[in-house]
């Protein structure tokens, strides 16, 4: 493979790995119960997972996508029986990946679809309804389709429970013939109103969307014994469970992972500023907070308001009571070793600065690296903003030169 300039490649020269042309099994029909836009080929999601496995020689037991779209991923992932947990701010694509992702009894399925129907005949919708509709919506569907759309969901949620499991399988197959049943062209997924297009009929597209849907499930080939959670959500915002933590323990769940810390680098001589931010994120009263700070090595303390025991480069504070909600804020300044003093093997050295907290029988724990570069192009900061680590059950902050490495400890 040949690259110039980083613009021109020669894709002909690019080798060719056949073991991702085509899968080893047929698409399930599962996958087409909706229309979703740019779904990548189905195959793709079983062929990785064979690849990890054989390449790592382990079972994969957990997949994970936070940008699950309609479920690809997801169906994929069970149907190689592996357990599942997915998410996407779209509420349409988390209806599909979650209908995608069960098996239905074809009998309960005909039973709620006849009960919905004579639901459908009998429901009158008043003006009052018709012109509260949103404007929009009356912009790309016509006065009929409306009055019957508003007639179907209604029947939906009058004949299925809340929480079941049926109600997002209906919910999925009203969703999928909002576009026939409307004035939107037809081969676009852009808005755009074709003019001569002739709305399909509410209840006619319900049935044979259903029936399309039915058949995908007889054919449904996904392991029952996997575990699925998919949600919809911003990921970013989702609490997780600490797989290190033991059940029940303070520091069992925690905020999302952020980004890892960027690596601060200082020259010798130079002063390094910490500051260590403790938060109390419970809903109880500590009496007493202690934390614990071991400088990195080559790094000697200057100043600051703590205990010091220089021999073992440690210091330690003491706070007495911390609210719920209340921060304390911890800083002490060091200094960098002289030249002399900092191996020479090695142009970098990076070291670990290691803070404890304990109070009242709660403990955590968090560290910030920095490095050491011997020659004179140093002092590089972390970008503006805080690099969020959270771990457990305090807010244990760490930061060099005035900039946060933060963990949130709930």
């Amino acid at each position: 493979m040949n690259i110039n300039n980083n613009i021109e490649i020669d894709f002909d020269a690019i080798p060719i790995e056949t073991f991702w042309n085509i899968g080893d099994k047929a698409e399930n029909r599962m996958h087409r119960i909706h229309a979703y836009p740019a779904k990548f080929p189905a195959f793709i999601t079983s062929k990785a997972i064979k690849y990890i496995e054989e390449q790592n020689n382990a079972d994969i037991n957990w997949v994970a996508d936070m940008f699950c779209g309609c479920g690809t991923t997801a169906y994929e992932a069970t149907r190689n029986g592996k357990n599942f947990w997915g998410s996407d701010i779209n509420p349409v694509a988390t209806l599909i990946a979650k209908t995608k992702s069960q098996i239905y009894k074809d009998k309960t399925l005909r039973i709620y679809f006849e009960i919905i129907n004579k639901e459908f005949s009998k429901k009158e919708i008043s003006q009052d309804e018709i012109h509260s509709i949103n404007e929009r919506i009356k912009y790309w569907f016509k006065a009929k389709q409306i009055e019957d759309l508003l007639k179907l969901k209604y029947s939906i949620y009058k004949s299925i429970p809340e929480r079941s499991k049926y109600l997002s399988f209906f919910l999925t197959a009203f969703s999928n013939i909002l576009k026939p049943t409307s004035v939107w062209l037809t081969k676009s997924i852009k808005p755009q109103v074709d003019p001569n297009k002739k709305p399909a009929n509410v209840s006619d597209a319900f049935i044979k969307q259903f029936e399309m849907m039915r058949k995908a499930n007889l054919e449904n080939d996904i392991n029952k014994k996997s575990k699925v959670n998919i949600e919809n959500i911003n990921f970013l915002n989702k609490k997780i469970r600490n797989p290190w933590a033991q059940k029940g323990a303070a520091d069992e769940w925690v905020d999302n992972l952020g980004p890892h810390p960027h690596d601060y680098q200082f020259a010798p001589g130079e002063k390094v500023d910490f500051k260590i931010i403790v938060k109390n994120t419970g809903n109880t009263t500590f009496s007493k907070v202690e934390v614990k700070d071991t400088l990195p090595q080559y790094v000697d303390y200057v100043l600051g308001s703590g205990a010091v025991r220089r021999d073992i480069r440690e210091i330690t504070f003491t706070h007495g009571e911390l609210k719920p909600e209340e921060i304390w804020e911890i800083k002490f300044s060091g200094k960098i070793f002289p030249a002399n003093e900092v191996p020479n093997e090695n142009t970098t050295i990076c070291v670990l600065n290691k803070a404890e907290v304990w109070a009242d029988g709660q403990y955590d724990q968090n560290t910030a690296q920095l490095c050491i570069r011997k020659e004179k192009v140093l002092g590089v900061q972390p970008p503006a903003g805080a690099d969020i680590l959270p771990l457990g059950f305090f807010f244990l902050g760490i930061s060099t030169s005035g900039k946060y490495l933060c963990t949130k400890l709930s």
